[in-house]
C-alpha cells in the first residue's frame, strides 16, 4: 500500500515547494489493526469520589491503541450511552477521507444509543503521540478519551543517540468535576475567582486534576475504594520516554517531576530538536514526549500537575518509583488540601519547539514561503441577549472585514443543548451545526456549503495564513485559546501584542520566513492574551484587541475539517469554524476507491 494521494504524501508540490527529504520506500500491505471500543456508564471514583462516569471497555481512561507507519486502523464503536456520540481521532490526518474524523453533524450523524459505527483511519507516515476522544457533549469529553501511539517508523531515529530510550510510558493529564454538567454552564452573577475571570467557561473549578485517570481526596460519604495516585515504576540509570497528553478541557496544565530534568523530543507528533525544560505547559489537546533519565537516588518522587493561571486543586499528583525503593503507601493516599496559587499566564517555550531538520519526517511539508490567502479570525465572548440570539439566526451574509479576498460565510445552525449565559463568537458569529452533516450535504447533493457562515472554502495545494485575533469579552476579560485544526498540522509563524496589523506584522512574518528561521509545526496552538503594555487582562475595554497568533498551513488534505478552540466550554458555546478543502475536479469529495 503506497502513501495516500495528495501533497506531500503522493501528489506533486507546487512551484517553489519541494520535499526537503526523500520519501521512505513503501511497505508491504498489512492486515488492518482492528480495535473494539464500547462506551457505557459505570460508577467511577478516579479521585476517590464515587460518581457516574463513562467507561471505555470497562475502564477509564480508555485502552491505549498502538499502531505503526502505513497501518490501516479500524475502530468499531459501540454506543451504550443514553445519547448520540461521535469519536474523534485527535491529530490523525487520515489523508483524503474526513468521513472518519468523528465530528457530529460535520462529518457524520451521531452514533445513536445502541448503535455501532466503524471508523477507518489511514495512519500514513505520521509518528508520535495522539489521542481519541468523544467529540460530543462536554461531559463526554471529561470521561471519554484514551491514547493513540504511532510507533516511530523504520530507522526514523536511527543513528540519533540523543533520542534513545529504554521504554516509554503514557501519562494523560485531565480534570474531574463533582458537579453536574448542567450546572457548570450556569454563569449568572458576578465573577468571584481569578480562575473564573480568566476562563469564564465553567461556574466552578474542578475538584481534582487526574494523571492517567487517578488522583486522591477524602469526600465524606462519597468516598470510594481508590488505591490512590498513579505509580510509574522505573529502573535506575535508564532513560524513559514519557508521552504526556493534554486531556484537560478548560485550562493549561503543567507537568513536572521532582528532582529530574526533562528533555522534550516530540511535539504533537513532530520530532523536534531536543530542548531541556524544568516543566511542561500542556494546553488542551497538546502532546509532548519527554526524555527523562532516572539518575537520582533510588526512591520515590512526586510528579505534579497544576492549572495555570489557576488557582486550581493541589491534588494533581503521581508517583515516580524506582525499582528497589520502599513502597510508600502513605504518599500514594496523601490528601493535598487547598488550591494552587495564582500564576500569571505568559508565553512559554513554544517558539523553540521546531522540527529537527536532520531527521526524515515525511509527513512534514516544507514551510510555504508565500501566502495565497490570509484569513483573520477574530474571537471573543459575548453575553447572551435576545438580540444576540436573534442575530445568530440571521442567515444574511455580511461583508467580510476579516478576509479582504472573500465574503464572510454564515454559520450553520446548532442543535447544541448546553444552556449557557454567554456565547463565543468567531468574526461576529457563533459556530453552530445543523441536522444534516456538512460532508453529507457535499457528497449527496453537491451543496455549496460555503453559503453558510464561517465555512471557508479552499482548493487543495494552497497556502493559507490564519491569524487568530484575541479580543476582550463584554466584561473586559481576555483569555487564552487552544486552536486545533482537524486533519492538518501547521506552522506557527508569528504572534504579537494588541491588534494585528496586516502590513506591519504581515511583513515581519514574511521577513522571518524568508530568513529561513525555524518554526514550530504542530496541530494545537495557544493564542495567549497579550494586550499592549502590561495591562491587566481582566480589566480591559470590551472588544479591545489583546494579542494575535498566526499559523500557516498547506491545504494538502481534501475534506470538511473543523478548526476550533479545544477548550470544551469555548467550542460548546460556538468558538469554531470549518474549512472545506477540495480539488478543482472533485468538489463533492468522492470517497476513495477501496483497493
Amino acid at each position: 500500500m503506497g502513501p495516500p494521494a495528495g501533497f506531500p504524501m503522493g501528489g506533486p508540490p507546487p512551484p517553489g515547494l519541494q520535499m526537503a527529504r526523500p520519501m521512505p520506500p513503501p511497505l508491504v500491505r498489512k492486515p488492518p489493526v482492528i480495535q473494539q471500543l464500547v462506551f457505557e456508564y459505570g460508577d467511577i471514583a478516579p479521585d476517590n469520589f464515587v460518581q457516574k462516569g463513562i467507561l471505555i471497555n470497562q475502564r477509564f481512561p480508555g485502552p491505549p491503541i498502538r499502531v505503526q507507519w502505513l497501518d490501516t486502523l479500524i475502530i468499531d464503536v459501540t454506543n451504550n450511552l443514553d445519547h448520540g456520540i461521535a469519536l474523534h481521532f485527535h491529530g490523525l490526518r487520515n489523508y483524503g477521507e474526513s468521513f472518519s474524523d468523528g465530528v457530529p453533524y460535520i462529518t457524520q450523524e451521531p452514533i445513536p444509543p445502541g448503535g455501532v459505527f466503524r471508523y477507518t483511519i489511514n495512519i500514513g507516515y505520521q509518528t508520535g503521540t495522539f489521542l481519541y476522544h468523544l467529540q460530543s457533549s462536554v461531559a463526554d469529553q471529561i470521561w471519554g478519551f484514551g491514547p493513540i501511539i504511532i510507533e516511530d517508523g523504520p530507522e526514523l531515529l536511527a543513528n540519533q543517540p540523543a533520542y534513545y530510550h529504554f521504554w516509554d510510558h503514557v501519562l494523560i493529564l485531565s480534570q474531574c468535576w463533582h458537579t453536574a454538567m448542567s450546572k457548570l454552564f450556569k454563569l449568572e452573577g458576578p465573577l468571584n475567582s481569578e480562575q473564573a475571570k480568566y476562563f469564564k467557561g465553567f461556574s466552578s473549578e474542578p475538584a481534582s486534576i487526574l494523571i492517567n485517570g487517578r488522583s486522591y481526596g477524602k469526600w465524606g460519604k462519597r468516598n470510594g475504594l481508590t488505591e490512590g495516585y498513579e505509580v510509574i515504576t522505573v529502573q535506575p540509570e535508564k532513560t524513559y520516554r514519557l508521552r504526556v497528553i493534554g486531556g484537560g478541557i478548560d485550562s493549561i496544565l503543567t507537568f513536572a517531576i521532582e528532582s529530574h530534568k526533562m528533555t522534550i523530543m516530540e511535539v504533537d507528533g513532530t520530532i523536534i530538536e531536543p530542548l531541556e525544560v524544568d516543566r511542561l505547559e500542556v494546553n488542551s489537546g497538546q502532546r509532548y514526549s519527554i526524555l527523562v533519565t532516572m539518575d537520582q537516588e533510588v526512591g520515590t518522587y512526586l510528579i505534579t500537575s497544576e492549572m495555570i493561571p489557576g488557582p486550581g486543586p493541589n491534588n494533581g499528583k503521581a508517583i515516580l518509583q524506582y525499582e528497589g525503593a520502599e513502597v510508600d503507601v502513605a504518599k500514594r493516599t496523601k490528601v493535598y488540601k487547598g488550591n494552587s496559587t495564582f500564576e500569571k499566564l505568559k508565553r512559554w517555550e513554544g517558539s523553540k519547539l521546531s522540527p529537527n531538520p536532520v531527521i526524515r519526517q515525511p509527513d512534514i511539508y516544507p514551510l510555504p514561503k508565500s501566502v495565497d490567502r490570509e484569513i483573520v479570525i477574530t474571537m471573543t465572548r459575548k453575553k447572551k441577549t435576545k438580540e444576540a440570539s436573534d442575530d445568530d439566526d440571521d442567515e444574511s451574509e455580511d461583508d467580510d472585514k476579516s478576509d479582504k479576498k472573500t465574503k464572510r460565510d454564515a454559520s450553520p445552525k446548532s442543535d447544541d443543548s448546553h444552556d449557557t449565559s454567554y456565547s463565543y463568537q468567531v468574526n461576529g458569529k457563533s459556530f453552530k451545526t445543523g441536522k444534516v452533516p456538512l460532508l453529507t450535504q457535499v457528497r449527496n447533493s453537491g451543496m455549496n456549503i460555503t453559503k453558510e457562515p464561517i465555512i471557508y472554502e479552499t482548493l487543495t495545494n494552497q497556502s493559507i495564513q490564519f491569524v487568530f485575533q484575541n479580543t476582550a469579552s463584554d466584561e473586559g476579560i481576555c483569555t487564552q485559546h487552544a486552536f486545533h485544526f482537524h486533519g492538518h498540522s501547521f506552522y506557527v509563524v508569528g504572534h504579537g501584542k494588541g491588534k494585528y496589523d496586516e502590513d506591519k506584522d504581515g511583513d515581519k512574518i514574511d521577513t522571518k520566513v524568508d530568513s529561513g528561521s525555524p518554526f514550530v509545526f504542530r496541530d494545537v496552538v495557544t493564542a495567549y492574551p497579550e494586550p499592549e503594555g502590561d495591562e491587566d487582562v481582566t480589566k480591559l475595554k470590551p472588544g479591545q484587541e489583546c494579542g494575535w497568533t498566526a499559523v500557516r498551513i498547506w491545504t494538502d488534505n481534501p475534506g470538511v475539517w473543523l478548526f476550533h478552540c479545544h477548550l470544551a466550554s469555548h467550542i460548546a458555546a460556538g468558538e469554531g469554524f470549518v474549512v472545506y478543502s477540495h480539488t478543482k475536479d472533485d468538489p463533492r469529495l468522492k470517497p476513495p476507491q477501496s483497493g
